[in-house]
């Protein structure tokens, strides 16, 4: 699914703003406080239904919440690693990025996924974009993406560099964890979950 454009994402915090403020004051603000908001798509006055008006206002409180909480608070409290690009294949339109950790090493599972953070460097947004893992895990902590461009930011891509950094968010994801722990169960924890990813691809080299 293509990413936002740019210029939609540089635009993201007036629409959510705008989308929790669509709202018309009443013909006699003062005359009644509790009617001070009214929701454009609905043509009804909310603070008539006080359970409504409660209701409304906790999921514009919770919008915001993390709306501030990703846009300024995340890249500070968020788990970041600093990985660095050690390879980078081109098959037609797929990239295929091999990231090797600086300093501590991200403890992944398959089938999770990144944020991937590209900073200073010229053509590529520093916004963070969702990747799925593309390897198992390995004691090296290495890992891959497969990506196709097919949008702005995955157009991009290919302007990195071997030996470019990047910061990665995450991981994220509890996709493998039914599988994981059934094979666990049926060899009675003999088997470390991390094992498995890096044994089924054991061959990719």
């Amino acid at each position: 699914m293509p990413m936002p454009s740019e210029k939609t994402r540089l635009f993201m915090p007036i629409f959510v703003t705008a989308g929790m403020t669509l709202v018309r004051p009443p013909i006699h603000p003062l005359a009644n406080p509790g009617k001070l908001f009214f929701v454009f798509v609905v043509d009804a006055d909310v603070a008539e239904y006080p359970l409504l008006t409660v209701w409304l206002y906790l999921l514009l409180g919770c919008a915001l919440a993390c709306f501030i909480h990703i846009r300024f608070l995340y890249r500070f409290l968020g788990p970041r690693f600093e990985y660095v690009v050690s390879r980078i294949e081109k098959h037609a339109d797929i990239l295929k990025f091999t990231f090797s950790p600086q300093g501590e090493k991200m403890d992944f599972k398959p089938s999770q996924f990144v944020y991937l953070v590209v900073e200073k460097k010229e053509g590529i947004s520093p916004d963070p974009h969702p990747y799925s893992i593309a390897s198992g895990y390995n004691l090296e902590a290495g890992f891959k993406l497969g990506i196709k461009q097919t949008g702005d930011h995955t157009a991009t891509l290919d302007r990195l560099k071997k030996g470019d950094t990047v910061t990665v968010y995450g991981p994220y994801g509890r996709f493998s964890e039914p599988f994981l722990e059934a094979i666990l169960s049926r060899f009675d924890g003999l088997v470390n979950p991390h094992d498995l990813g890096a044994f089924t691809l054991k061959n990719e080299k």
